[in-house]
């Protein structure tokens, strides 16, 4: 059973049998007053009431046992719940503990988020540092490029020029040993009619033919006289070309050495601040559209080339108008094949030092060509590299997610928790308030239970003492009647001793009164 008492029931309680005592006790002063004249009948009838008063005390006695045995019930009860009670606060410390493990999971949790964030801020490191290698390699693909174009032309010029001087020395072969060497002359001439194909489409056998060829290959002479000044200006400009190209290659080194010094400097600025990463991804789209600038001007740059090209066709035209023009002159020529034996060997030594200068270049492409190969190499590691750094960025940001998801979990675990924790603060909380409500009703309840015993024992002792009262009434009494009875005694007398026995009374009840 659970009853709900309360300090302002109790005293209602408490008030009411106050009340009632105080109505027995009155009632009882009553009864005494009330016997004042001396009878055997009322001293029967004032022992039955007072024994009947007595049962009703003592009923009142165990009525109110009775309710301090249901209020001790109450008070088992009671303290059954603060055993729940007890057993729930040891549930909630143990939670609490719990609580204390999930918290020390959660913080290793947010240091490996922090942790996964520095690399996430390396990753952009080094993302930065692969596109500004890119723009490098990108620069010296370009240049290497311009170069192979420029080594191409070269070659086609020196293979040009190398197959001029043959069709020279096998002239000068046939010069030697014309009359026997006519027939490898028409061979040798149909050849180069093949080669340039400019001139010379049927073959004829006759002397006219060797005629046209003898005044080609003067002509020839003749273009080879110029393209041997032209290749003194050709050598000219390819040492310009390749001291630009050195020149170009140091300065792409220093500036190498440039963008890594700020490389290292936006490391720094990276590790310090996270908005520069932010502004360095904002220059990266800027970059990224100042390249997409960049490739435009190279596609200009290569239509350019392309009309440099149709440009360097038209030249070639021009180039064959001087040919047919040069035909003409084939009858001054004529008279300079003498002079032209002497100029043979100019042109020799000529062509060894151009022989000489193209195996120097053909060193210098192999070794521009082994350095290209190199970075190549350089950079496919450097990809091979990255594209794993991709792959475990990627596989650190899906643990990350999973370890956000699993926080998140605890999280809602932990807010759970917490409001249970709550709850379970207020049940103490409303556990202590019914505990010193208790322990209050306890302490009344001792305290009425001791006046109670204390009312009793007055109650009997007084009980006691009006018993005594009433036997020694009622011995004067009998005493009284005997000495009434007997003869000798007069009228004044008797008239005497009743007043007497009267005043006796009445001091008797003023006595049991006061006590």
């Amino acid at each position: 059973m659970q009853m709900n008492l309360n300090s302002s029931n109790y005293d209602q309680l408490f008030n009411e049998k106050s009340a009632q005592r105080q109505n027995d006790y009155n009632k009882l002063g009553s009864s005494r007053l009330s016997y004042q004249t001396p009878n055997l009948k009322n001293s029967q009838t004032l022992n039955q009431s007072y024994s009947e008063q007595i049962k009703n005390i003592y009923g009142s006695v165990d009525q109110n046992d009775l309710a301090i045995k249901n209020e001790l019930t109450q008070i088992q009860m009671e303290e059954f719940y603060l055993n729940k009670l007890r057993e729930q606060r040891e549930k909630m410390e143990y939670l609490r503990s719990e609580f204390s493990k999930k918290d020390k999971i959660i913080l290793q949790y947010q240091e490996e988020i922090i942790y996964l964030k520095e690399i996430l801020q390396d990753s952009d490191t080094l993302k930065l540092q692969f596109d500004s290698m890119q723009q490098i390699i990108n620069r010296l693909e370009d240049i290497n490029q311009r170069d192979n174009q420029e080594l191409c032309r070269l070659r086609e010029d020196n293979e040009k020029l190398s197959r001029q001087f043959q069709n020279k020395d096998k002239y000068i072969q046939d010069l030697k040993d014309e009359n026997q060497l006519i027939q490898s002359m028409q061979q040798e001439m149909e050849e180069t009619v093949r080669k340039f194909k400019l001139v010379m489409q049927e073959k004829e056998y006759t002397y006219n033919e060797q005629i046209k060829s003898l005044k080609l290959e003067n002509e020839r002479l003749q273009q080879e006289i110029e393209i041997s000044k032209v290749d003194s200006e050709l050598t000219k400009t390819r040492s310009q070309n390749y001291e630009e190209l050195s020149k170009s290659l140091i300065e792409l080194k220093k500036h190498n050495q440039e963008l890594v010094q700020e490389l290292t400097k936006e490391q720094e600025q990276n590790f310090k601040n996270e908005k520069v990463i932010a502004e360095l991804k904002n220059q990266q789209v800027e970059q990224k559209k100042q390249l997409d600038s960049k490739l435009k001007q190279l596609n200009d740059k290569q239509s350019e080339q392309s009309f440099q090209l149709e440009d360097f066709k038209e030249k070639e035209k021009e180039y064959l108008k001087s040919i047919e023009e040069l035909q003409k002159s084939k009858k001054d020529l004529e008279k300079k094949i003498k002079s032209s034996k002497e100029q043979k060997k100019l042109l020799e030594q000529e062509i060894k030092l151009i022989k000489e200068r193209n195996s120097e270049l053909d060193i210098v492409y192999m070794r521009q060509k082994e350095q290209c190969k190199q970075l190549e190499l350089e950079i496919i590691e450097q990809s091979a590299a990255i594209k794993q750094h991709q792959t475990d960025l990627k596989n650190n940001l899906q643990l990350q997610k999973d370890q956000e998801v699993e926080i998140l979990h605890l999280k809602q675990e932990n807010s759970q928790l917490r409001e249970q924790v709550i709850h379970l603060h207020e049940k103490e909380e409303r556990e202590k308030q019914i505990r010193y409500q208790l322990e209050k009703i306890k302490q009344d309840l001792i305290c009425a239970r001791n006046s109670e015993v204390e009312r009793l024992d007055q109650c009997f002792h007084e009980f006691q003492m009006t018993s005594h009262l009433v036997n020694n009434h009622d011995q004067f009494l009998t005493n009284a009647v005997k000495d009434s009875m007997l003869p000798s005694r007069s009228s004044h007398r008797k008239g005497g001793s009743e007043k007497d026995i009267q005043k006796s009374i009445a001091n008797q009840q003023k006595k049991s009164l006061r006590n």
